[in-house]
């Protein structure tokens, strides 16, 4: 018995000593700079008290109990960390990267890592930047960025490959500090063209990262989650000791771009011509015009022998500045990050500014008892003054000085041709003078936004955690118009001639409520590890705009809806509450770090869809990845890094429409110049969210120790289910209703490169770029039919089968008919049986009846690109700094609105330079028809004529820094000093101000060009300081 015990007992220490034995590793750390050692860098396996420093020469040994399954982790001061499984080697070379390499936290943790998803940091936001739209311009695949002009606080237009719905948003669903950040992105309805930037709430210098969620992580947001998610961390507080941060820039705007028009004597040329097609007596056209007859003895010659430019008048170098001071500190218990911002940026237009100000308290709290808090509170307030943009000839101050006739002064002037301090009126040419509407004109906006989130943590266990979050985003908008003329006839009367000067008014509130009840826990078995998550999640959402409009003070002095006529006075608005609530969980499975799979899972519940339908689906995905350089053959290259070839599938929807769409209300509307009600929606009580599909492979390489890496995917999308507004009859009283069914495919190729070309102490020279292409295509529509959608300025758009969605559809403009032998022989009329003649625009007759309607319209082209993306190139030499970027995109149409107001020739307003080609003898050849007053022929009309090519590549910017290490003066020590040049040159063929502009923030404008204020050029000096 006792030999048993013996025998026994051998028996478990042989065992145990297997179980337990130690194997011993060892290495040597190396510099990126310059292959050199690293000496005294920690050494450690992740989740263990096993670590050790490197000696003199770089070389470490270390024991470590399961060298299969290990994780081992390096750090040293000045170099980014390094996590490495060891997967069962002993003899290991690890190469530590320097916090000075660019983009490095994408490569480490974003496109080149297997999680696949694009992250700028802030520490590689560029310098002067003032929004979040400028950071991310150029710098994801996959995502579009155009800044939508140069009005201040406009920013920019998003979009996620391609166009996935036709009612819906099509937008990036925004998730800030792990709250869906819901802002009201429509037009306003009070100042014509404007809408406000999508992250006009947020300081930009509040922001540590931006990452770009596309795969299985989507479903997680359900029927948010169908457009891409961004994800906005917000500053962390998690210092102990006190620091100080100041971040100022300080620089100049000027506008370099304007349209060649014609001078006071072409002017004059062209009123003659134009004139004498309205009147058949030329005397009663010189009694229009008198000062035409060149006449040295008429006494109002003073008023017409100016030449003026009025581009130039209405324009001024603008100052820009922003400020933004964070203090941070704390103790064990309690940490808080605080900041105060203050961004005033004046508009190139002259007396248009926006001043932002902002706070933001970041705080975390040990409550004890394995339990913490973090809260956050945020206020911004913006306060600015706008002006109109977009076909408003009487208040667009850019199309005003485009067709103000530039022998007239902006001032009034006396008969010895003084020039006196009232502004010049209107006066027969009918067109507005645009320093007067900059001036006497009132177009403000006051914005309050307010964020409050509070989350509370629970560590049970160290592998289990819960936590309960709770946030409110609360915004409220304030604007107000006053557009003068009764007392100084200035501007054009507008509503046909009847309001002789306008009030507009109106307030908004957009509030969300957001709540996420979670939990995670993590498990290994053996060499697999995983994480288990999930949670419940919800959104209260509610909006409300009220507005009203009316005319007809009794005189400039009164500028409210106080004291308008009741006549035309008008009320309107929108109301829209909705909300949603989901039901998620996660798998993050590890197989031996050879393989991970990551699968999501939600059951998603929105109140927009129709009172009949089902509010509940099922949205599953999963990612694949294989992690081909830890596996047998590759994982033993010392110059491999990183290799993975990434497989996913996820499924989600969009809700995000109006949730009016399914319910019927009311509107007001005009009749007889009284305001009435009448119905607004015949509602679809079927309507359900739309649903999306996404498939994508992506094959990821780091190597040369992450020098270069490269990230090469392709992606199908199919979004189906789509609302189409289909046509109905007037009986009804509306013009449509929504019903589900339209279907559209996207795909694409998406490449990510990051090259660092030199890594030295003194040199490094660092490449990056990506490049995406796109095919979007109509594949269902409801019941297989054309949808037509109709914009401002006749401006026609077709969704048709086979087809990219919202392309423009018009006629084909072919040219001129040069002679009348010419136009006889082509026989062409229009629908009213008026000849086309020489002089008129020849356009294709489609069906060959020989009349132009609309039976010969066709596809005119998209305005979505085939390729698009951006590419930045830095240098750096010791602490000197030189970085600039491009971006491009090639393929993608616009509508040159613009251009068409300046060369439609069919009233009195000034023209460009290109009418000075147009048709005026028989058999003339050439591009612009004849100028004939109200254009009887529709030569103007909607055609290919005004449908450019807007490809681009724009220097976006350059920036000059200096970085000091440390100084005997305190705040110069680790301070950085920089200089930028922003959106410095653009190559294109469009003729328009700015290939680069959006007119709101809605996919289906994109593509417009309605004369807004062109993005300027900005130089800037700036200081980064860190105490």
């Amino acid at each position: 018995m006792i030999q048993v015990r013996h025998l026994l007992l051998s028996v478990f220490v042989l065992v145990g000593s297997i179980a337990f034995a130690q194997t011993e590793i060892r290495g040597k750390v190396l510099s990126s700079y310059d292959g050199e050692p690293v000496g005294n860098a920690v050494v450690s396996i992740l989740n263990t008290t096993s670590n050790t420093r490197t000696a003199s020469d770089g070389t470490f040994n270390l024991d470590v109990e399961d060298v299969g399954n290990a994780i081992l982790r390096v750090w040293s001061p000045g170099y980014y960390e390094v996590k490495l499984a060891l997967l069962g080697r002993t003899n290991l070379e690890i190469t530590l990267i320097g916090e000075g390499r660019a983009n490095y936290v994408n490569v480490a943790e974003g496109s080149f890592s297997d999680r696949n998803s694009a992250v700028l940091s802030n520490i590689d936001f560029r310098d002067g930047a003032i929004d979040v739209e400028q950071s991310l311009i150029g710098e994801m695949a996959g995502m579009r960025v155009l800044n939508k002009s140069g009005m201040a606080s406009e920013g920019g237009m998003m979009n996620f490959r391609g166009v996935r719905s036709f009612e819906a948003d099509n937008a990036p669903l925004m998730v800030i500090d792990g709250t869906p950040f819901l802002p009201d992105l429509a037009n306003s309805p009070i100042i014509g063209g404007y809408a406000r930037s999508p992250f006009g709430a947020v300081a930009l210098k509040d922001i540590i990262s931006v990452r770009l969620l596309k795969g299985a992580e989507t479903a997680r947001y359900g029927s948010l989650g169908s457009n891409g998610v961004l994800l906005l961390q917000t500053s962390a507080a998690d210092d102990m000791e006190t620091v100080v941060e100041f971040n100022g820039n300080y620089g100049i705007a000027h506008n370099y771009r304007t349209v060649p028009m014609l001078n006071g004597s072409q002017y004059k040329n062209l009123l003659g011509t134009i004139g004498m097609t309205q009147f058949e007596d030329a005397g009663e056209f010189l009694a229009k015009f008198p000062f035409l007859r060149e006449d040295p003895d008429y006494y109002y010659n003073y008023l017409y022998n100016n030449e003026t430019d009025y581009q130039d008048a209405i324009y001024r170098n603008a100052f820009v500045t922003d400020n933004h001071l964070r203090i941070k500190g704390g103790d064990a218990v309690a940490k808080y990050d605080l900041s105060l911002g203050v961004l005033s940026q004046q508009g190139t237009l002259d007396r248009t500014v926006n001043t932002r100000y902002s706070t933001r308290l970041n705080a975390n709290i040990n409550l004890g008892g394995n339990f913490d808090l973090s809260a956050v509170s945020a206020l911004t307030y913006n306060t600015g003054r706008m002006q109109e943009q977009g076909i408003l000839p009487a208040t667009n101050p850019l199309l005003a000085a485009l067709h103000r006739a530039p022998i007239l002064s902006p001032y009034a002037k006396d008969q010895l041709n003084n020039i006196l301090p009232e502004f010049d009126v209107v006066g027969q040419f009918d067109v507005t003078n645009p320093l007067a509407l900059l001036h006497t004109a009132d177009f403000k906006s006051d914005i309050y936004d307010v964020f409050v989130q509070g989350n509370l943590g629970y560590q049970a266990k160290p592998n289990l955690r819960f936590n309960a979050q709770l946030g409110l985003f609360s915004n409220y908008t304030r604007q107000a118009a006053f557009i003068p003329g009764v007392s100084s006839h200035t501007i054009v009367a507008m509503e046909d001639g009847i309001a002789l000067n306008t009030a507009r008014a109106g307030s908004g509130k957009n509030a969300n409520i957001s709540w996420n009840v979670y939990g995670t826990y993590d498990k290994t078995w053996g060499r697999d590890a995983a994480r288990f998550g999930g949670g419940i999640q919800g959104l209260l959402n509610s909006g409300e705009y009220d507005a009203g409009t009316g005319r007809n003070t009794s005189s400039d002095f009164y500028r409210t809806l106080n004291y308008v006529n009741n006549d035309g006075r008008l009320f309107y608005g929108y109301s829209e509450g909705w909300n949603w609530m989901n039901i998620y969980g996660y798998t993050e499975y590890n197989w031996r770090n050879l393989a991970k799979l990551d699968v999501s899972v939600s059951v998603d519940g929105t109140s927009v869809t129709g009172a009949n339908a089902n509010r509940f689906g099922l949205f599953p995905a999963a990612d694949l990845s294989f992690l081909l350089s830890n596996m047998a053959g590759f994982r033993d290259i010392n110059s491999l890094n990183n290799l993975v070839l990434k497989l996913g599938y996820a499924k989600t929807g969009n809700s995000r429409f109006s949730s009016k769409i399914g319910q019927p209300f009311y509107s007001s509307q005009l009749f007889r110049q009284l305001a009435g009600i009448v119905v607004g929606n015949i509602p679809n009580e079927g309507i359900t969210w739309e649903d999306n599909e996404n498939w994508q492979a992506n094959l990821i390489y780091s190597g040369l120790d992450q020098r270069l890496n490269v990230n090469l995917g392709y992606y199908f999308n199919k979004a189906s289910n789509l609302l189409n507004a289909f046509p109905v009859s007037p009986v009804g009283g509306i013009e449509h209703i929504y019903m589900n069914g339209g279907e559209i495919h996207n795909r694409g190729l998406e490449l990510d490169v990051n090259l660092t070309m030199l890594d030295k102490s003194d040199w490094s020279v660092n490449w990056r770029g990506n490049l995406s292409t796109l095919h979007s295509e109509v594949k269902a529509l409801v019941n297989g039919a054309d949808l037509l959608m109709r914009q401002p300025d006749g401006l026609t758009r077709i969704n048709r089968l086979g087809e990219a969605p919202l392309s423009f559809f018009g006629h084909d403009y072919l040219g001129v008919i040069a002679s009348q032998s010419e136009a006889s022989t082509l026989g062409l009329s229009d629908f009213r049986n008026q000849a086309f003649a020489a002089g008129d625009a020849h356009f294709a007759d489609f069906n060959g009846d020989g009349v132009i309607d609309n039976e010969d319209q066709t596809l005119l082209g998209s305005s979505l690109p085939n390729l698009f993306g951006g590419t930045a190139l830095q240098v750096r030499y010791k602490n000197i700094h030189l970085q600039g970027m491009l971006s491009f995109s090639k393929g993608n149409k616009m509508y040159n609105g613009l251009r068409r107001s300046v060369e439609s020739m069919g009233n009195y307003a000034n023209q460009s330079e290109g009418t000075l080609r147009r048709w005026q003898a028989d058999g003339q050849v050439t591009n612009v028809p004849r100028a004939s007053y109200g254009d009887p022929m529709e030569n103007t009309r909607f055609s290919s004529r005004w449908i450019e090519d807007a490809s681009f590549m724009r220097l976006e910017y350059v920036t000059l820094s200096y970085k000091f290490g440390q100084h005997r003066i305190n705040f110069l020590s680790n301070s950085e000093w920089f200089i930028v040049g922003e959106n410095l040159f653009t190559w294109t063929d469009y003729l328009g101000l700015d290939p680069v502009t959006a007119y709101n923030n809605s996919i289906n404008f994109l593509g417009a060009d309605y004369g807004k204020i062109p993005l300027p050029r900005t130089f800037k000096l700036g200081v980064n300081i860190k105490l």
